[in-house]
C-alpha cells in the first residue's frame, strides 16, 4: 500500500485516489485498526465527493458510520447513517452494510425496539450472495444482537454462517 500511495501522490485522478483510500480503509478495518480505517474512509469520501463518484460517496459514508460506531461515537455514526440514507444505494451490499451499521448503532444506543425491528427485517434477508466482507460484517452484528437478546439458537446459526462465508 505504501508503494501505491507513492504513485498516487502524483495522480491527477481523484477517483483513483478515492478508490485507493476506501480499499485501504477496508483492509485497516478488517485488521481491527478502526481509527486509521475511519481516517481513510473520511479521506476517500471527500475525494469521491470532489470527483463526483456517487458509489464512492456512499461507500465512504457507510464506512464512516460503521467505524464511528466501532469507536463509540454514536452521534457521529447517526449523522452518517442519515447521510447514507439520503445518498441511497442500489445494491444488496449497500442494503446489508446499512442494516448491519444500523443494528450496531441501535445496540450501542440501547434502542431495544429498533434492534428488534432490524432483526425482524434481517431475518428475511439472504446474506450468502453478498461480498464476503459485507456478509461477515452483518452476520457478526446479528450474532451480537441475538446473544444480547438471549436468542442462542439463532446466534449459533448466524455464527455458523459467518464462519462458512467465502
Amino acid at each position: 500500500l505504501a508503494l501505491a500511495r507513492t504513485h498516487l501522490a502524483d495522480s491527477p485522478s481523484l477517483l483513483v485516489q478515492a478508490t485507493a483510500a476506501l480499499d485501504e480503509a477496508a483492509i485497516r478495518g478488517t485488521q481491527g485498526d478502526a481509527p486509521k480505517a475511519l481516517m481513510l474512509s473520511l479521506a476517500g469520501k471527500e475525494l469521491a465527493e470532489r470527483s463526483g463518484w456517487h458509489r464512492g460517496m456512499v461507500v465512504g459514508t457507510l464506512n464512516c458510520a460503521h467505524f464511528y460506531v466501532a469507536l463509540g461515537e454514536a452521534d457521529k455514526a447517526s449523522a452518517y447513517v442519515k447521510e447514507a440514507l439520503r445518498l441511497g444505494g442500489r445494491s444488496r451490499n449497500y442494503d446489508s452494510a446499512l442494516t448491519g451499521t444500523r443494528l450496531q448503532l441501535a445496540m450501542a444506543l440501547g434502542q431495544v425496539e429498533e434492534v428488534a425491528a432490524i432483526l425482524a427485517e434481517a431475518s428475511t434477508t439472504e446474506f450468502s450472495s453478498l461480498d464476503s466482507w459485507y456478509e461477515v460484517s452483518v452476520l457478526e452484528a446479528l450474532v451480537r444482537a441475538r446473544l444480547k437478546e438471549r436468542r442462542w439458537t439463532e446466534a449459533i446459526k448466524n455464527a455458523d454462517e459467518a464462519i462458512s462465508a467465502e
